[in-house]
């Protein structure tokens, strides 16, 4: 198989906000180390360390070598990409900072974008290392960090390709490097990455090679007990985290000599004070390795084959809250009524034999509040929007008025559109605001909680279709909202199957869960499920809105223009701006700015810079049309 590997290490920023990162030299050299044992003669550093170091790390080197690896490469069926150094996270979005970074907001590595344009590329395998935090952005001028692509921007036609991606730790944690013995520096991910990629651990390789699936499931709990073992005095844990959307066929090492099981001293498969790792054939979320979207008898063996490893003992640390939303969503789709916390946590527990960790269990007790709390009702048949939780100081749309009713348990308002869709602007009492999709036949309802905008979701006009439908959706669209934001959302393909059926038996009568689904889909690669939902949508809601049709890589709005109209003329999800240039080629320059202005919330909730922004897109778009009204008493 022909492989090649980039290795980007960067140790300093332009911000001293960022110090130094000295492991940085050592997990290159490990890397590079194992390319080399494994024969990969295509290895390209950019780094600003150790032999061969650059005096800054850019996007334009980094693409420039990529681009010349490319033309000397020949039909590469695997480009592994590893980075180490500092990392942060906007509104769900990873971003790795380089030289340059936070000063200049291009000199970093949007990760998000990066993957989304390899799944459409022309290598059939792709892997992300990223030994880097995962924290919030810190500062404004750290998110208004917007970086750039390290994939060529080649939309290749075709199935999608694969795409296997690794990070050092979970949403909103470090990653950890420590000084060993006192003296160097390691990265700790790094440290036990390389460990299982050059095959000391023996349950990992079975017939002669490494693959994903188990690499992941291993240094989820390695790295932690690794942690442990250094014995260091650290606040925190880390947890690494990895989507895989590729199975039994592509792996990372390959050995000459298959060892199928542990020595006989080493009955568990793990060297001593290792850690255990799920049976191969399961993945840590519980997908079937290699499983397309037809199951198959994985137990079937034929005899010449060699028999599958032994089934190993599972993960052994506490359940934490995004795994425990996972679960949820996963019990959500399997049930339609409600359950107490403690019921719903003694489910979970049975169900992976692991104990809760004490966020998890406040996690669950909330989430059973939430859900036991009465939902609103609405009275008349008219399309309109709910704010729950605040006032509305203004609100207008294009082509029609809207009448705002403020009143002690909510404000309403709503919308007379002449055009069959329509976008709504709504500026809360705060100043910040929304811009959200007008759809014939719904209520829009419009949480927010402490000034933060915390959920949007639409329901049918007709109080009968409306409780159906609640029914239907209550619990699993509470648990979808809660993984998405805490990017946990993670579906397998088992999942995602059933997260689809739900949604068809429902008939997409709350339009946000197929946003969330989108994402999700996207963050497994499963591109040809969020094509079938947005068809789904036109052709039975006679809607297209705009997240969907951007991770469905809908870009041409020329040969669309007998279908409905996208709305809004944004990203619906804050998410969702990351993929915009790399994605969407017919955006509006003068939305653009708005990026700047989005707030760290699930769904695009914008600052008043990015409210008056968007009252000029609405009055332009206005200004051959009657000028939009506001009625009523607005507080």
């Amino acid at each position: 198989m022909s492989r090649a590997i980039v290795l980007i290490g960067v140790s300093r920023t332009a911000s001293p906000a960022f110090p130094t990162l000295e492991g940085v030299k050592d997990a290159i050299d490990k890397m590079e180390a194992w390319a080399k044992g494994q024969g990969i003669s295509q290895i390209v550093k950019v780094t600003d360390v150790g032999e061969c170091a650059v005096e800054r790390v850019t996007i334009m080197l980094i693409n420039d070598r990529i681009e010349a690896l490319l033309a000397q490469a020949n039909a590469l069926q695997q480009l592994i990409i590893y980075f180490s150094g500092h990392g942060v996270v906007n509104s769900l979005n990873e971003y790795q900072l380089l030289s340059g970074a936070p000063n200049n907001a291009n000199e970093a590595i949007n990760v998000t974008a990066s993957i989304a344009v390899a799944q459409t590329w022309k290598i059939p395998h792709v892997v992300f290392f990223s030994d880097a935090c995962r924290t919030a952005a810190p500062t404004v001028q750290v998110s208004r960090i917007t970086g750039g692509l390290i994939i060529p921007n080649e939309i290749v036609p075709g199935p999608e390709k694969l795409v296997d991606v690794f990070y050092a730790t979970r949403l909103g944690t470090p990653a950890l490097e420590v000084a060993a013995n006192g003296k160097q520096y390691i990265a700790v991910y790094t440290d036990m990455l390389a460990k299982g990629l050059r095959g000391e651990v023996p349950a990992l390789i079975h017939n002669g090679y490494i693959r994903p699936r188990p690499l992941k499931s291993w240094l989820a709990e390695a790295v932690p007990e690794h942690l442990i073992d250094l014995n260091l005095s650290v606040l925190t844990s880390q947890s690494p985290e990895a989507r895989i959307s590729s199975g039994d066929d592509e792996w990372l090492s390959e050995f000459d000599q298959p060892v199928h099981a542990a020595p006989p001293d080493e009955p568990d498969g793990f060297p001593s004070g290792g850690a255990s790792m799920p049976d191969e054939s399961v993945d840590l979320d519980g997908d079937a390795v290699g499983a397309g979207p037809d199951d198959f008898d994985s137990g079937s063996t034929s005899p010449l084959s060699p028999p599958p490893p032994p089934p190993l003992p599972p993960l052994s640390l506490p359940i934490r809250t995004p795994e425990a939303a996972s679960i949820l969503v996963e019990d959500a789709l399997e049930r339609y009524d409600p359950v107490g916390p403690a019921i719903r946590a003694e489910i979970m527990i049975q169900r992976t034999g692991r104990s809760l960790s004490p966020g998890a269990e406040d996690f669950l007790r909330n989430f059973g509040e939430q859900e036991q709390a009465p939902a609103w009702q609405h009275d008349d048949l008219h399309p309109s929007f709910r704010i729950l939780g605040a006032s509305v100081r203004d609100a207008r749309c294009a082509d029609g008025t809207v009448h705002v009713d403020q009143a002690a348990t909510g404000c309403t308002l709503v919308v007379d559109a002449w055009s069959p869709g329509s976008e709504v602007l709504i500026e809360f009492d705060s100043g910040r605001g929304v811009l959200l999709p007008f759809l014939r036949d719904y209520v829009g309802v419009v949480q927010l909680k402490e000034g933060k905008l915390a959920e949007v979701h639409y329901e049918p006009v007709e109080p009968e279709r409306a409780e159906r439908v609640r029914s239907q959706l209550r619990l699993l669209r509470s648990a979808v909202y809660k993984a998405s934001a805490m990017g946990s959302l993670n579906l397998d393909r088992k999942s995602a199957s059933k997260l689809a059926s739900r949604l068809q038996e429902a008939k997409f009568d709350d339009p946000s869960l197929a946003v969330y689904a989108a994402y999700a889909y996207q963050g497994t690669g499963q591109l040809g499920r969020i094509r079938e939902m947005r068809q789904y949508l036109i052709d039975y809601r006679g809607i297209r809105l705009f997240d969907v049709d951007l991770l469905a890589r809908m870009t041409s709005e020329s040969s669309e223009a007998h279908l409905p109209p996208l709305l809004p003329s944004v990203p619906l999800l804050s998410q969702g701006w990351a993929f915009v240039d790399a994605l969407r080629s017919t955006f509006p320059a003068e939305l653009k700015p708005l990026r700047e202005h989005v707030g760290q919330s699930l769904w695009s909730h914008y600052a008043p810079e990015g409210v008056a922004i968007l009252k000029a897109w609405i009055d332009s778009r206005s200004a051959g049309n009657v000028a939009p009204t506001i009625e009523g008493d607005v507080v």
